[in-house]
């Protein structure tokens, strides 16, 4: 998988494509996709600024990619206006 971040394309694979067809992040291509730092994500996600992780076992999470395609395309907008 190829995705697109600020510096420009980087490849990264996803943990694993889920029934419905969505691509499940691990937390260094949701970093590598927003810029931002392991505490700044959880930050946000604890004051409900950023999506939630999805559990997948005691100590590992991952995101859906279009939650966090969603997520850019906000701020994107946002900045827009």
């Amino acid at each position: 998988m190829t995705i697109h971040t600020r510096s420009g394309p980087t490849v990264l694979t996803p943990v694993f494509i889920t029934s419905g067809g969505d691509q499940l992040l691990p937390l260094p291509a949701v970093m590598a996709m927003t810029s931002m730092s392991k505490s700044k994500i959880y930050k946000d996600i604890r004051l409900g600024i950023f999506p939630r992780p999805l559990k997948l076992g005691a100590r590992k999470s991952a995101w859906r990619a279009s939650d966090v395609n969603s997520w850019l395309e906000a701020q994107e907008t946002r900045r827009d206006v």
